[in-house]
């Protein structure tokens, strides 16, 4: 059991730095913290993130996209098992909400983060997107027909060429 909480500690130390979401000495905190709550705690923290998340992606539906974005940017979102998804609502969130830097900055690293996550795909489309929206036209095409020829199964590739054609314009 000691081993496997010193591999959990290194695994959420590294994840939260990786990610972006915190400096390394303040993941490294959050991952004491996490220690010390024990079986228990990471239990409580875990329902209180499937709660954000659930939050989250009901606000996420009805269009109520800044609560969305307070819901899925809660910490404990981070101990859900199905992180790839509030990480994709919440770049969605922030697209929507017109905050086009905060989505890019999730985006950008969706694909190597999440590389076998079913929102993969959406998540580049949305990257493509995010560029052509802060103005970087060339790197959106990039986006756009590398996702059209390395994934042939792209249930939307019409949408893919005509956002394609937008950036030509």
């Amino acid at each position: 059991m000691a081993m496997f909480r010193s591999k959990f500690r290194i695994f959420i130390v590294c994840f939260i730095w990786l990610t972006g979401g915190l400096s390394l000495s303040a993941a490294q905190n959050a991952s004491n913290y996490l220690e010390e709550l024990g079986d228990k705690g990471r239990a409580d923290l875990y329902a209180e993130g499937l709660n954000a998340l659930n939050s989250g992606l009901s606000k996420f539906e009805v269009g109520d996209y800044s609560a969305a974005v307070a819901a899925l940017s809660t910490p404990a979102v981070q101990m859900v098992s199905s992180v790839d998804l509030a990480s994709y609502f919440l770049a969605e969130s922030h697209f929507h909400s017109g905050s086009f830097e905060k989505s890019a900055k999730i985006l950008r690293t969706f694909k190597d983060t999440y590389p076998d996550s079913k929102w993969r795909d959406f998540a580049q489309a949305r990257f493509g997107d995010v560029l052509g929206k802060i103005g970087q036209h060339e790197e959106a095409l990039t986006v756009y027909r590398a996702l059209l020829s390395e994934r042939k199964d792209y249930p939307h590739p019409g949408a893919l060429k005509m956002s394609i054609a937008h950036e030509l314009l």
